[in-house]
């Protein structure tokens, strides 16, 4: 029999109108919020400014899809000089892995050296302590709430980074569903399709366990049985 492991820290709050819980989960906290132009758009970024009120101190609303190194660059550029406690990530991956990347520059003061940190060519400083970040997903796809990876593309180089790192799993997860319900029918079937992709390249993959092929096989499940159902 293999040796395996199983670890997640990340604490999950499921169900239809979780978000309405994210004040009582950020208490006397001050908040981030990292986010896309849609969930602005479909009034989800207004949702969070009002459930949180005073406590939040920021919003930036323009992360791109796949994001790049020019884009965190620019979340940096704008609100590193802010004070806050922790960061909310609202949207889909690309608002999800670019939270985490600005995270890690934050933490590490290497903003000049955020090439390096995705090439694993730079060393975390001992006293690494990011802000703690709500992954509040509205799509199916990534599963970036769960995971301490993040991805990002350096355009001139045309390459994919990832960067890494254990703290930075968020702490908390909020997966509601209402918050899916106004996504395009387009992003819906993408991101389906990519959730299903992350479960089969889950279970071939060479470090894959018995508790990690029981989410997969029931992501599996799930998809092929409610997606057209969703659809029609």
């Amino acid at each position: 029999m293999s040796k395996w492991k199983f670890h997640n820290p990340v604490k999950i709050h499921f169900g239809s109108g979780s978000i309405n819980n994210l004040s009582a989960l950020i208490g006397s906290r001050k908040s981030l919020l990292i986010t896309t132009p849609g969930s602005t758009k479909r009034g989800t970024t207004s949702l969070v400014r009002d459930l949180l009120g005073n406590s939040l101190v920021a919003v930036f609303d323009e992360v791109e899809p796949n994001p790049t190194l020019s884009s965190v660059l620019a979340v940096s550029k704008n609100i590193r000089r802010l004070m806050f406690d922790n960061i909310i990530a609202l949207g889909g991956g690309s608002a999800l892995d670019t939270a985490k990347t600005f995270a890690a520059v934050d933490a590490s003061g290497n903003e000049g050296g955020l090439a390096d940190q995705l090439n694993h060519k730079f060393s975390y400083p001992k006293n690494f302590t990011p802000k703690p970040i709500i992954a509040i997903p509205t799509t199916a796809g990534t599963g970036s709430e769960v995971t301490m990876w993040g991805t990002i593309w350096d355009m001139v180089a045309k390459q994919k980074h990832s960067i890494e790192h254990p703290l930075l799993y968020p702490e908390q997860a909020i997966l509601d569903p209402d918050l899916t319900i106004t996504l395009p029918r387009d992003e819906t079937i993408f991101s389906a399709l990519d959730a299903i992709s992350h479960a089969m390249e889950s279970i071939w993959n060479k470090n894959h366990n018995p508790i990690s092929d029981i989410f997969a096989i029931e992501a599996i499940s799930i998809i092929y049985d409610y997606l057209p159902q969703l659809l029609d």
